[in-house]
């Protein structure tokens, strides 16, 4: 069964988009590690009217939280080597109930122990698009909310963990965005 949320969701995997349920025309689909994040450039261009706002969602890793736990994200931070500054995202009325989070974005997927630990200094989730995501809806004036969902301990094993998860736990994810903004 799928809904229409009130505002356009920015999803990386079909495993995520599967889970949340949501209606296709309303979903731009980046790809994991943003292979295709120009897709959300276009897609702004051409809605008219232009949208005042987007909402990254979909799983996480996570440093310390238990899967299956909603945070919004309030700010995301370069875990590459780039040295990007942090960027501060904006809370969204509806997610003022959600527990805060900064989020690290990384170009792979974290499952080295050591590298864990180094981003757990400075964030306590990690993904592989919301930095650029940020970036990008800077650049095009529109807002960006994100609220995630912790799928895997982003260690020794996360890739199998997600792949085995990310589409139950993105139904629970979908569940509370249909009740705050479908």
């Amino acid at each position: 069964m799928y809904w229409k949320p009130s505002i356009p969701l920015v999803i990386a995997a079909d495993q995520e988009i599967k889970g949340i349920g949501a209606q296709p025309a309303d979903i731009v689909r980046v790809g994991i590690g943003n292979p295709h994040i120009d897709l959300l450039d276009a897609y702004v261009q051409r809605t008219t009217p232009k949208p005042h706002a987007v909402l990254n969602t979909g799983t996480a890793g996570g440093m310390g939280d238990t899967p299956g736990s909603i945070f919004v994200i309030d700010k995301v931070v370069d875990g590459t080597s780039q040295g990007r500054d942090p960027i501060e995202l904006a809370v969204p009325e509806w997610a003022q109930d959600l527990p805060r989070r900064t989020v690290a974005t990384v170009d792979h997927i974290v499952d080295d122990p050591a590298e864990h630990e180094a981003l757990k200094a400075h964030a306590q989730l990690v993904d592989m698009e919301l930095y650029d995501l940020a970036v990008r809806c800077q650049a095009l004036g529109v807002e960006l909310y994100s609220v995630k969902i912790v799928s895997d301990g982003a260690d020794d094993g996360a890739y199998t963990t997600w792949l085995l998860v990310a589409e139950k736990i993105s139904q629970q994810l979908g569940a509370y965005l249909r009740k705050q903004i479908g």
